[in-house]
């Protein structure tokens, strides 16, 4: 829901001290939107390799945070804060006719295992209504696009089903599939920005559910009168009052809720379906696998 600062005027309007947070909290937004998509990426590389070496056998079942296995975190929070983690759930392989066993541990090389199992460990200290917000874009749902652990768990398992690439002789060919990586990773940055739209439209909706009859959504327009996209003072009146209003059923605020939806379409906005990750990087990713061992 946007906030009443486009009251129109004949000049560019002096920034506020709200204006200042409302900038600093959507870069905040952009910055863990990019950086999960990062690892995002990462992840994909990893299943890659691993497939190629052999360490994720074929037909095995990609599933994200399976109940029977502890979910990774490092919890660094302050104050009301809580820790957010950048990616939607952590990755675990069941290999036919065995028991699940989480990405890293398919791993022996330390400096890769602990790199992977890093990346499902890392947090962000945020503020808990916009973790609230990264939660309901992660939901699963029965209809319309499905939430972040679905999409991510649906790409893991297109990783996996992938034949690896091999040599003409028929040998093992140990790298990342870079076309088949940079394609899944379209399908997430895809759906990811349907899935933050999907979640944003949701809190906007609720949002309206049984508001005061004075809070309206939109500046007044009367042309006949002159009129173009204003505010009046009782209007602004009626919305600022309306911030502190409990959503209806929830336990959050409008101004909560308000947030929320910003920082989803922020990251919707953050996303690209450009592979981010530098060769260097895809480099570093293969280098520990070429003498690996199964664990």
């Amino acid at each position: 829901m946007a906030l009443p600062r486009d009251v129109s005027s004949s000049g560019e309007r002096p920034k506020t001290i709200a204006d200042q947070q409302e900038i600093g909290e959507l870069a905040l937004a952009w910055g863990h939107a990019m950086w999960r998509n990062n690892l995002v990426a990462k992840v994909f590389c990893y299943m890659s390799v691993m497939r190629a070496a052999g360490l994720i056998p074929a037909k095995s079942k990609a599933l994200m945070s399976p109940p029977s296995l502890p979910v990774p975190q490092d919890f660094h929070a302050t104050g009301n804060n809580q820790a957010a983690h950048y990616l939607p759930g952590f990755v675990a392989v069941q290999a036919p006719n065995a028991k699940p066993r989480c990405l890293w541990e398919l791993v022996s090389n330390e400096r890769a295992r602990h790199a992977i199992e890093s990346m499902f460990r890392e947090t962000q200290d945020l503020n808990a209504s916009y973790n609230r917000g990264d939660s309901a874009a992660e939901a699963k749902r029965l209809s319309g696009p499905p939430g972040l652990k679905q999409l991510f768990r649906e790409c893991c398992q297109v990783v996996i089903d992938q034949e690896p690439p091999s040599l003409r002789s028929g040998g093992a060919l140990i790298v990342v599939d870079r076309p088949m990586v940079t394609r899944v990773f379209r399908r997430w940055a895809e759906g990811s920005i349907e899935a933050f739209r999907h979640a944003a439209g949701g809190k906007s909706a609720v949002v309206k559910h049984k508001r005061p009859a004075d809070v309206r959504d939109e500046p007044r327009t009367d042309l006949a009168k002159g009129i173009f996209r204003e505010w009046t003072i009782e209007d602004l009146a009626a919305r600022s009052g309306d911030h502190q209003r409990v959503v209806h059923g929830r336990k959050g605020s409008v101004r909560e809720f308000a947030d929320q939806e910003s920082f989803l379409r922020a990251y919707a906005n953050a996303t690209s379906s450009e592979f981010p990750l530098s060769e260097w990087v895809i480099h570093d990713i293969e280098a520990p696998f070429g003498a690996q061992k199964k664990p």
